[in-house]
């Protein structure tokens, strides 16, 4: 796992880590993630936030036992890092959090995507069209998505998509339709635009001293 940037217009803050809960002696059976979500946090100008890369567990083919588990890995995510954004509110270091990643999410509106939006406020949301957006290797499923809680300090630009790369890999003739899968991730890179619009002075000092 890692998060590529590009130096000229984010600063790395040196916080990298992921989210897991202690266990004691006391309390043994605290909720644990099937894959721990990994975090990674930047700086422009002085706007800094925090990436969260997340693997939501499955689960189908272990019944209900999957599927709820499936749910509650959104639903501990979500109160974990609205607990954070509350602790660290009105301090030096004030993170916006953006989720991206594998949230296992099949239609809009159901149980698991309204367990990444639903809650109290303040909500995670995520571009309107995003349900609609095919983002696995063959673009015919719509796990993957991008969520955001608003704030005053950014906006969402309205632009998103995915890299379909599968259009120009493993297309040699004769090649299986499925030879990537064993190489490459089936899930294809998403990407959004969000503009910090009052810190285009301190963006232009930042590139300029690159």
């Amino acid at each position: 796992m890692a998060f590529l940037y590009d130096k000229r217009t984010v600063i790395s803050t040196e916080l990298v880590c992921e989210i897991a809960f202690n266990r004691t002696i006391t309390n043994p059976n605290v909720f644990q993630f099937q894959r721990s979500p990994y975090c990674a946090s930047f700086c422009a100008g002085r706007f800094d936030f925090t990436l969260v890369s997340v693997h939501i567990a499955e689960g189908s083919r272990h019944g209900e036992f999957g599927t709820n588990l499936r749910e509650q890995e959104k639903k501990e995510l979500v109160k974990f890092i609205k607990r954070e954004a509350r602790r660290a509110q009105d301090t030096v270091f004030d993170p916006d959090f953006f989720l991206v990643g594998d949230f296992n999410i099949q239609t809009d509106g159901d149980r698991f995507f309204q367990a990444l939006t639903g809650g109290d406020e303040p909500r995670f949301k995520m571009p309107d069209a995003m349900n609609s957006l095919g983002t696995n290797f063959d673009q015919t499923k719509t796990f993957d998505k991008i969520a955001w809680i608003p704030s005053d300090e950014f906006e969402f630009a309205g632009k998103f998509g995915a890299i379909p790369f599968g259009k120009v890999l493993y297309q040699e003739l004769g090649q299986p339709k499925n030879a990537a899968r064993k190489e490459i991730s089936d899930h294809l890179p998403l990407w959004a635009e969000f503009r910090v619009t009052e810190l285009t002075n301190e963006l232009d000092q930042i590139i300029n001293q690159r």
